[in-house]
């Protein structure tokens, strides 16, 4: 039902990291802060801006909701932005930042996308298609109430735990893993140097 809209939140995922990663170099930036004390680069606002002017040409009948660029149309449906997640993150250079877009229909959160491009790592959802993500390969769905079912000697062992949702998420880029067939059907995030 809600599969157009998941793939505009891509689209629009695709070009708030083509904005964030221009800007972000690993190196610490400029920021000036808000009324409230809170750090802003000129990239928040940027991503914002350009997701805005997306969704007003796409979906013209959709209100927009940016962190710093503020409200603008009203409806049943209405896009939620956040340009930079993590704002202390990506001015020191650190890649723990996101761009968070969401759809909002009738006061309820029908799609989701967080979108992590210097980690890389993006994960998606929408309702009634479940949750998904990636950082390598191609996506591979994974529901998020999905918990594993023990093997029968767990019940013979206190030593057996299931994943943690958090390895369940397949990794972000363009080239594919190779798998491993001793663990088929889980892919793990790549271990970090």
């Amino acid at each position: 039902m809600y599969e157009a809209d998941l793939a505009l939140a891509q689209r629009l995922a695709d070009v708030a990291d083509g904005i964030a990663m221009r800007d972000f170099t690993g190196e610490p930036l400029v920021f000036t802060e808000k009324p409230d004390g809170s750090p802003v680069t000129t990239t928040d606002p940027e991503v914002e801006a350009a997701l805005r002017a997306i969704v007003a040409e796409e979906r013209p009948g959709d209100g927009f909701l940016g962190e710093e660029v503020g409200a603008s149309g009203s409806g049943r449906r209405r896009w939620i932005v956040d340009g930079i997640d993590g704002t202390i993150e990506f001015i020191a250079g650190r890649r723990g930042w996101s761009t968070e877009i969401a759809l909002e229909e009738d006061g309820e959160l029908v799609v989701g996308v967080c979108t992590s491009p210097a980690l890389p790592l993006r994960t998606w959802a929408h309702r009634g298609g479940g949750a998904a993500g990636r950082s390598r390969g191609e996506p591979a769905p994974r529901r998020a109430s999905r918990v594993p079912t023990p093997p029968p000697s767990a019940a013979r062992s206190t030593r057996w735990r299931p994943r943690t949702t958090a390895s369940r998420v397949t990794p972000y880029t363009t080239s594919t893993p190779a798998s491993d067939s001793s663990d088929a059907g889980t892919r793990r995030s790549p271990r970090r140097a």
